[in-house]
């Protein structure tokens, strides 16, 4: 993976998120959830433009 992500320059990949709860939530990207289990992290700056990406499964159960 390192060697990848050395070729979009400034990129560094994690285990743990970088993005709150409440930021997702507060996106309505995904709607209500009550299970969140995030994977692997990439932050950023890729031509001027900074980026967060987390592998994220997001599940609503009753």
């Amino acid at each position: 993976m390192k060697v990848i992500l050395k070729q979009f320059g400034n990129v560094k990949w994690k285990k743990k998120t970088s993005i709150s709860d409440t930021r997702i939530k507060d996106s309505n990207i995904f709607g209500t959830y009550n299970i969140r289990i995030d994977g692997d992290s990439f932050e950023g700056k890729y031509k001027d433009t900074e980026f967060s990406i987390v592998e994220t499964f997001i599940l609503l159960t009753k």
